[in-house]
């Protein structure tokens, strides 16, 4: 391995394959002198991806359960989220409801942005017009038929 000093191998604590890596001396005393650093930045890159992770899987969970709901009733609960959509709508706006992720799950739309770059105040809207919780009562109370 180049320029590493077996002693001190950072990357090792990175979980970082040190096979892929070519360092040079230079960079090596750089990393040595700066590994906390290089650290906070790697796991601060880890946090942001476990964030977006989280709306994606938060999203999918939400596909799920409307899925679901029109597997047991389409005409229903295509009326009732139609409702609510056009409420949303209503009150701020087809331009400011295509902002949020969790919209563009509703009605089965593909956002413009990939879900995972959404801006964190852009997921869900806040209070009884939070789409995760709308979708969540609604299957809960169709949950005793729901396989």
């Amino acid at each position: 391995m180049l320029g590493v000093s077996t002693s001190y191998d950072p990357w090792i604590l990175l979980n970082i394959p040190v096979s892929i890596l070519t360092v040079n001396k230079k960079q090596s005393k750089f990393l040595k002198n700066n590994f906390k650093k290089v650290k906070e930045k790697f796991f601060e890159k880890e946090k942001e991806g476990e964030k977006s992770s989280e709306n994606k899987l938060k999203a999918n969970l939400i596909k799920e359960k409307i899925g679901k709901l029109y597997n047991l009733d389409a005409i229903k609960f295509h009326r009732t989220i139609h409702k609510f959509a056009t409420g949303l709508i209503e009150k701020y706006g087809r331009e400011k409801c295509l902002e949020y992720l969790f919209y563009h799950v509703l009605i089965g739309s593909t956002p413009q942005v990939n879900p995972e770059n959404f801006p964190k105040n852009r997921i869900d809207f806040e209070g009884e017009e939070s789409i995760e919780n709308f979708v969540a009562e609604l299957y809960k109370s169709s949950s005793t038929t729901i396989s």
